[in-house]
């Protein structure tokens, strides 16, 4: 299946096992075969090597507990394994609906790789969207990593535990709505009102 779906266009051949009933035993969760040529272009027009990853995620419908199970019925690799479920029930999604800012949170949850997988994903599932357009995002738009750990509450009094995590979330969600615009001492200082609150 691998070699199958790693082919320049496997369209055809999928159509034919698909025809002569092999497809429903070899793959029965394959719901949407015909998104192949979707995505085959978009990796065209990116100059994306084909992934079988990628490009059995996008031709299936499964959320996490799915993509498990498939990847367990095939003997995947823990990696990819991993790789399949978050492709088929991701945190987030990029989505060329909405604005810049949400999708640089996209991008901030998700990372550079798996954000422009899942674009090459959307572009299958949603031709008519312009999903290419945010293919370059990662390249174009710098996101800064997270200022705030766990030392720095622990230096501000904080005892050891979950108030720790839950102090840490409160900033990095605050530093998330500010469109990442917060620096360091900003986010410090903002963290020290959280703390000085909860006193």
């Amino acid at each position: 299946m691998a070699r199958l779906l790693l082919a320049p266009d496997p369209a055809a051949t999928i159509d034919l096992m698909a025809t002569n009933g092999v497809l429903t035993q070899l793959l029965p969760e394959m719901a949407h075969r015909d998104r192949l040529p979707a995505l085959i272009k978009a990796e065209t027009e990116t100059e994306t090597a084909p992934d079988y990853l990628r490009r059995l995620a996008a031709i299936v419908d499964l959320d996490e507990v799915g993509a498990r199970a498939l990847a367990a019925r095939l003997k995947f690799s823990n990696a990819d394994r991993d790789q399949l479920c978050r492709l088929c029930d991701p945190v987030v999604r990029p989505d060329p609906g909405v604005g810049l800012k949400q999708n640089r949170v996209a991008l901030y949850r998700l990372g550079a790789e798996i954000f422009n997988e899942l674009v090459l994903v959307g572009a299958a599932q949603n031709s008519d969207q312009d999903w290419l357009s945010l293919y370059s995002l990662p390249n174009t738009n710098s996101i800064p990593p997270f200022y705030i750990t766990g030392q720095d509450v622990v230096d501000l009094g904080v005892p050891a535990g979950s108030e720790i995590g839950d102090l840490l979330e409160q900033v990095e969600n605050w530093w998330i709505a500010g469109d990442f615009a917060a620096d360091r001492e900003v986010c410090l200082e903002y963290l020290q009102s959280l703390v000085t609150a909860r006193s």
